[in-house]
């Protein structure tokens, strides 16, 4: 059942942060006896244990929201079951089914896998930022590469968790990839997944240095905006929200691509000496204006795009338009052009380091108390959210100045 949506009028109260723990038993599919020393962890958190000898477990200390609880073992299917946590839970009874057995590794399959794709499929997963340079992938005999060179393809899955080392942030973290594709003619890249954080340990100067990278991370990140949204303080937190209009003084990418085929047709004109230069020139021009503008003026407010649900903890985004969201934090100089900004969707390196658009594929993106989008398929991002990978992910229950090392 879909969730009905009033509009947001409220702030959250400290009583949402009540914690609650999340209990149940595992079982064998087969044999139906209980199953000791399975992993039991709550999806992109650190929150996770181990079944006893009966197979029992409690997830403790659980913030309200909305989770995926993954249960894992060696020769086992991953079990996946959401849940909203609300209060106290008891989960009916898990039986995980036996894996069927196939080979690991580097797969060759359309054609010969080169380091390159390898290299591609680490900086799309892992990312390129200064934290990436600093992750390490310990177990990397588990990916499995395909290239499709016709279609320009590239897919990769891991055949168990992929343990990758954030030196940056101070995370072991376990990510069983299940699907990861890389569309080079459209310059898509989309990959899902269960990750599991394991905190990291270290001497007192490792923990300083770890808390300073979370915090960098989370500042400006989609998660810092959906909370302070709940939170009501957007501006004091350093967000600012825009529309973004269509340039109407931009024609289709159809029109223009046909225009400049005109004119840059040789046989059409007999020679180059004929070509109308000024025409091909003015079309060139013409390509390379902005798709989207925003003014200042133009500011939204918490009030236009979200909208709570009749689900306790869950919220929704919704806008008509493209939004263009930016971020000031303390080490930006940034400042608002007051004559006239313009955002070229189509010249990406013309956004800021901080700024994202927004673009929604549905009607609504839900997202709970955490910050934390539960249908990321509804939204597209583009920019500084856009580029955040495994290597500034945080995990859902993150507090700022509270983490625990």
């Amino acid at each position: 059942m879909k969730p009905y949506l009033t509009i947001f009028l409220f702030i959250l109260s400290a009583a949402c942060f009540a914690q609650h723990k999340i209990t149940g038993t595992v079982y064998d599919a087969d044999d139906k006896k209980p199953l000791p020393n399975a992993t039991v962890f709550l999806n992109n958190t650190t929150n996770g244990t181990q079944t006893n000898n009966e197979g029992t477990y409690s997830v403790n200390n659980v913030k309200p929201g909305q989770y995926e609880l993954i249960v894992s073992m060696v020769g086992y299917e991953p079990y996946r079951y959401s849940v909203k946590v609300y209060n106290d839970i008891k989960i009916p009874a898990i039986y995980l089914k036996s894996k069927t057995t196939s080979l690991s590794g580097v797969k060759i399959k359309a054609r010969e896998i080169s380091k390159k794709d390898i290299r591609a499929f680490k900086d799309e997963l892992i990312g390129r930022s200064r934290f990436a340079k600093q992750c390490e992938i310990i177990n990397p005999k588990i990916i499995d590469i395909n290239y499709n060179a016709a279609d320009k393809l590239l897919t990769a899955s891991t055949s168990d968790f992929l343990i990758v080392e954030n030196k940056a942030l101070g995370y072991r973290i376990k990510y069983l990839v299940n699907e990861f594709t890389r569309d080079e003619k459209k310059l898509y890249v989309a990959y899902e997944g269960y990750i599991q954080f394991e905190p990291m340990t270290g001497d007192a100067i490792q923990q300083q240095r770890w808390r300073r990278n979370r915090m960098e991370a989370y500042e400006g990140s989609s998660q810092h905006f959906l909370r302070s949204v709940l939170a009501n303080d957007t501006e004091q937190q350093g967000f600012k929200i825009f529309e973004l209009s269509p340039n109407y003084k931009r024609p289709s990418d159809t029109v223009i691509n046909a225009m400049l085929k005109k004119y840059s047709d040789r046989a059409q004109f007999g020679s180059a000496a004929f070509r109308p230069n000024d025409s091909l020139a003015y079309w060139r021009d013409i390509q390379n204006l902005p798709k989207l503008l925003y003014y200042w003026s133009c500011e939204l407010h918490d009030r236009n795009f979200i909208y709570t649900t009749d689900q306790r903890s869950l919220y929704a985004m919704s806008y008509p338009a493209t939004m263009f969201i930016t971020y000031k934090n303390k080490k930006s100089n940034k400042t608002p052009n007051s004559s006239f900004n313009l955002v070229a969707v189509n010249q990406p390196n013309s956004l800021g380091q901080w700024d994202t658009i927004v673009y929604l594929n549905e009607l609504y993106a839900f997202f709970d108390i955490n910050g934390v989008f539960v249908n990321p398929a509804a939204i597209k991002m583009e920019g500084y959210w856009g580029k955040q990978r495994l290597a500034d992910l945080l995990p859902i229950d993150f507090e700022p100045g509270t983490d625990a090392l």
